[in-house]
């Protein structure tokens, strides 16, 4: 085994949606190889970790039935299409300089991460209605109020929504067969700048910038078994 470079077209983008609340009954065993985010646990849980981490279900053989107490939403993955996605991580440090740090600065890690990003894409109408593409307007929601007109008199209005998104990056696409090792980075996300350019002679462009918000960040490790669809 030797370790190779990957392109980063090898990486795929997907924002998280969130489904109807499973509340666990102690019966009823979760669908397999399915996302979920985890949103209660019992005394004692089934689910594998604590409230606030995304997890896949394993394939039916090895179903998870969620304890009473054991609440869950299940997680559709919507790909994001984009050009170029960035991702940074800055660990923060304590000043631990004195007079005995050897004419070097030193420091020690307050324990603390911060999680930030940003992605290049460019802004997609559905053809031929026209309308811009479901994630993007869940974007600009973000930002904007939306208001839909349909011509005819009737009019919705939803206001400027500034709750996380959930962002889930496929590292390795090209490693999805049986027993192959898919790589995942999945964090809660607040989006805190979009930049819409319209160039006389260029594409519209759809970029966005977000940092970490509430809840678990993991590097998500998943072998891939034989019924799953991975993307």
């Amino acid at each position: 085994m030797s370790p190779k470079s990957k392109s980063g077209k090898q990486a795929i983008l997907f924002d998280q949606v969130k489904g109807v609340l499973i509340v666990g009954d102690a019966s009823t065993p979760l669908a397999d190889d399915s996302w979920f985010i985890i949103n209660a646990v019992a005394g004692t849980s089934t689910l594998p970790f604590g409230v606030g981490y995304v997890f896949k279900s394993p394939d039916s053989g090895n179903a998870i039935t969620p304890a009473i107490g054991d609440d869950v939403f299940p997680l559709t993955l919507n790909k994001i299409c984009k050009a170029d996605a960035s991702i940074s991580a800055e660990k923060g440090t304590i000043d631990t300089t004195d007079d005995c740090s050897n004419g070097y600065n030193s420091n020690i890690s307050d324990g603390y991460t911060t999680l930030s990003g940003s992605v290049s894409a460019y802004l997609k109408f559905n053809d031929p209605i026209g309308d811009i593409v479901t994630t993007q307007e869940k974007y600009l929601n973000k930002f904007f109020d939306v208001i839909t007109d349909d011509g005819a008199g009737s009019y919705t209005l939803t206001s400027k929504n500034d709750d996380d998104i959930l962002l889930a990056i496929l590292q390795n696409s090209d490693m999805v067969a049986v027993g192959d090792k898919q790589e995942w980075l999945l964090v809660p996300a607040v989006l805190t700048s979009q930049t819409l350019d319209k160039p006389l002679k260029g594409v519209q462009n759809f970029d966005f910038a977000w940092t970490k918000g509430e809840g678990a960040a993991s590097k998500y490790q998943r072998t891939t078994n034989a019924t799953e669809s991975v993307f």
